[in-house]
């Protein structure tokens, strides 16, 4: 019987341990905003990285079907709507008839 006594005090400190852990770990987690904003940013930085090594081959795209009508623009576009409005404003001339 002397065996059961170290057991159940090392289960009680186990239990009292994990009582503690769980009580601190929410404090720690990020909040969902938080989460949200660690996301967004991740994101914009990816899509920039995209947006500038993919700009120069759009640039050459665009000089090729907009002839001396294209001008590159001053600021290098830093966003995937940046980089493709030429693109868009070329469907919808040609939609339009222009």
């Amino acid at each position: 019987m002397k065996l059961a006594t170290p057991i159940s005090i090392l289960a009680l400190v186990c239990a009292i341990a994990a009582l503690v852990v769980v009580l601190i770990r929410p404090a720690t987690q990020p909040s969902e905003e938080e989460i949200n904003r660690m996301v967004d940013m991740a994101l914009a930085r990816k899509e920039k990285a995209y947006v500038q090594s993919l700009a120069p081959k759009m640039d050459r795209i665009y000089q090729d079907m907009l002839g001396p009508r294209y001008t590159t623009p001053e600021k290098t576009p830093e966003t995937l709507g940046e980089l493709f409005a030429p693109a868009i404003s070329i469907v919808t001339n040609l939609t339009s008839g222009q």
